[in-house]
């Protein structure tokens, strides 16, 4: 993004000065950029601005993106200024919080590809940009007010599929901006769902989070890693109030939602990705037919802090990281197949391979599971999970497991918050499925890094 590429506003911006006047001072501005790009200027409750940049007409083109069109104006940037009358058009901001054109909003995958908002096939039947309950045109004309909504009803569709959304936004008095999900309803079956979809630039490497459910009351902290690779998940359980914390200065992006409330919720999780330098927030509903949900909505507040890394437990395994051998390692299901290699513990796929170690831990209290797995094979073929067991011989079923196994979504770094149940021992597990079909393969899974700690309040 460029912010001089028109030096001054030039359509009205100038003319309206400051925010004071007979009324007193108000809280936000409306300031146009081009045809497909605006930005509101909002007072915080801790004094600064922040500029809430919004595009539309562009998206993804990947192959596995739907593609054009790309109508609803969607938000894309959030900078932060030392006050409102700062021009963002021509100022450089005193912060970056996100500067990016995914979506920011919610994402379905329709057939073999995403759809809806940055990914596309998203076509508006309405739409409504609103200062103080009025219509305004954020193209035109700049305008000062005290609140924006922004809200559009849309159909996305990959050709075959469709689903329909009433969306709103709003920027809040106190600089904050909610996100709600009014309805999004189809008849056809949705392979992923994700509402409440927030962007971080940069690295922002701890999340301090809230669960719904037993532990509602609670913030624990917990570590958002990439390990040593360059793509990360982390899984946050059901986690409802999030922030994600960047330790080196302090800022805090905090997400409250009532995803976890909704029917059809899954469980939250914090991806980090493009050569470590984003941070994505996303609040997972399953898959299937999901008739219609109403009513889902996320606040975000762009906080400050003080600065300097939390310190965590540490780690309950031993040779995690198998520099010489795998030892303290159990295999109960094809011992044949696991090997050390190259200071990674190797499972090549014949059978179904589960490989296990032991920990003691309290119950009720949560952890954090976490390890690095690159799957070389068929790209038909599940790669490694990881799982939490209690059962020594690694029974995912006899008695039920505390956490069944979850696929990586790609090569990396995962962790799970886990929270032991029953048993004060269980059972870190790494997994790779018997083959399913097709001809004969030799793909491997390589493990590392592999960890339990006790994540702290």
């Amino acid at each position: 993004m460029s912010f001089g590429r028109l030096g001054t506003l030039g359509r009205g911006f100038g003319r309206l000065g400051g925010l004071g006047g007979a009324s007193g001072p108000r809280g936000q501005k409306i300031v146009p950029d081009t045809a497909n790009s605006f930005y509101v200027m909002a007072s915080t409750s801790r004094g600064a601005a922040l500029a809430y940049h919004f595009i539309r007409n562009s998206g993804g083109s990947a192959g596995t993106d739907v593609g054009t069109p790309w109508q609803p104006w969607r938000l894309s940037g959030v900078f932060e200024f030392a006050n409102i009358n700062k021009n963002p058009l021509s100022d450089t901001p005193i912060y970056t919080w996100v500067d990016d054109t995914g979506a920011q909003n919610y994402a379905v995958q329709l057939g073999a590809k995403f759809a809806g908002s940055y990914h596309g096939g998203e076509t508006t039947s309405a739409q409504t940009v609103k200062l103080d309950g009025a219509n305004a045109d954020p193209t035109v004309a700049s305008a000062v007010g005290s609140s924006v909504t922004i809200a559009h009803t849309s159909t996305v569709s990959d050709g075959t599929n469709s689903y329909t959304v009433d969306f709103s936004l709003t920027i809040n008095t106190d600089g904050s901006v909610t996100s709600t999900m009014n309805s999004i309803s189809s008849a056809a079956t949705f392979g992923k769902w994700y509402v409440g979809m927030v962007i971080a630039a940069q690295a922002y490497d701890e999340a301090w989070v809230n669960f719904s459910g037993a532990l509602t009351g609670t913030q624990y902290k917990v570590p958002v890693s990439v390990g040593t690779q360059t793509y990360g998940r982390t899984y946050l359980a059901a986690a409802d109030t999030v922030k994600m914390r960047k330790s080196s200065d302090g800022r805090i992006i905090r997400v409250v939602s009532n995803a976890p409330s909704i029917a059809g919720y899954r469980r939250t999780s914090i991806v980090r990705d493009t050569g470590l330098n984003r941070s994505k927030l996303y609040y997972e509903f399953t898959g299937g037919v999901p008739g219609t949900k109403t009513g889902i909505t996320w606040t975000n507040y762009y906080e400050t802090g003080a600065a300097g890394a939390t310190t965590f437990a540490s780690n309950l395994l031993t040779n995690g990281d198998f520099p010489a051998n795998i030892s303290g390692w159990t295999t109960n299901q094809n011992p044949g197949g696991v090997a050390w290699n190259s200071g990674k513990l190797r499972q090549t796929r014949s059978a179904e391979t589960r490989t296990i170690q032991g920990a003691s831990v309290t119950i009720n209290v949560p952890y954090l599971m976490a390890g690095e797995d690159t799957f070389t094979g068929a790209s038909y073929l599940d790669p490694g999970s990881l799982a939490f067991s209690n059962n020594s011989n690694g029974s995912l079923s006899s008695p039920v497991a505390d956490y069944g196994t979850v696929p990586f979504d790609q090569n990396g770094y995962n962790a799970h918050i886990v929270v032991p149940t029953a048993t004060a021992t269980r059972y870190v597990m790494m997994q790779l499925p018997a083959q399913t079909g097709g001809s004969s393969v030799s793909d491997t899974a390589d493990w590392d890094n592999m960890s339990l700690i006790q994540i702290g309040q």
